[in-house]
């Protein structure tokens, strides 16, 4: 069986000497995992085409269990912008944190979302804002929204919440109690998709917003540390 798509890398695990374990978030089929035979080394397989950051066409062949083998590789696209500044860096970095915690407990696709995103924290001046706007996005596509939906406590109808709940729903603002989460005129300016002022409250509401969806620690706030200044 082989499987030829677009693919993102989302994690690479060393294995023995030279080979490794990668992750892929992949174009109409979900999340993948494969053997990179000759990933590290002198002579590297396939180059640093396997990288963070880039757009790659995949080519997956099945392996042992539900392993694949990664049998050839090019890039598509290289996100080149991205790694021009540390905080840019940092921003495109928070995406795809949320995108492996997501995978492991909703494997959906949601692939266009990501590389519309990333092409966004590429070309913008605010790429915080388009990294929370991508995540947003990314978990609408997981069933996850907090647009145009309805309070989790009373039904009613809300374009945009005023809170979130301890499960990650949106709340109006009369059921937004002492358990709840008030959100940040940053976090609501992302939901506007406008910009947030700052990036620091906006991240704060999107870790918490993480969480409550997947139960696991995320701790998008490490990625603020690589802010310029």
């Amino acid at each position: 069986m082989e499987i030829k798509t677009k693919a993102l890398l989302l994690t690479v695990t060393p294995f023995r000497e030279k080979d490794a374990i990668v992750h892929f978030l992949c174009e109409d089929s979900g999340v993948y995992t494969a053997m990179a035979r000759g990933f590290y080394g002198n002579n590297k397989k396939y180059g640093f085409a396997v990288d963070y950051f880039n757009l790659l066409n995949i080519e997956l062949k099945k392996g042992r269990g539900d392993m694949y083998n990664l049998s050839w590789v090019e890039p598509v696209h290289v996100f080149e912008g991205i790694r021009a500044a540390l905080s840019v860096s940092g921003a495109a970095m928070m995406l795809l944190a949320v995108v492996r915690q997501v995978a492991a407990i909703a494997p959906g696709h949601g692939f266009s979302s990501i590389t519309d995103a990333l092409h966004a924290i590429e070309q913008t001046s605010e790429p915080w804002s388009e990294a929370g706007l991508g995540i947003l996005n990314y978990m609408y596509s997981h069933g996850f929204s907090l647009w145009g939906s309805t309070c989790a406590e009373c039904g009613r109808k809300i374009d945009l919440p005023f809170g979130i709940s301890s499960q990650g729903r949106p709340l109006c603002k009369s059921c937004c109690g002492g358990q709840s989460r008030h959100l940040s005129k940053e976090f609501l300016a992302v939901l506007k998709k406008e910009t947030a002022d700052a990036p620091g409250p906006m991240v704060r509401d999107l870790d918490y917003f993480v969480q409550s969806i997947t139960g696991r620690p995320v701790n998008l706030l490490r990625f603020l540390q690589l802010v310029a200044g």
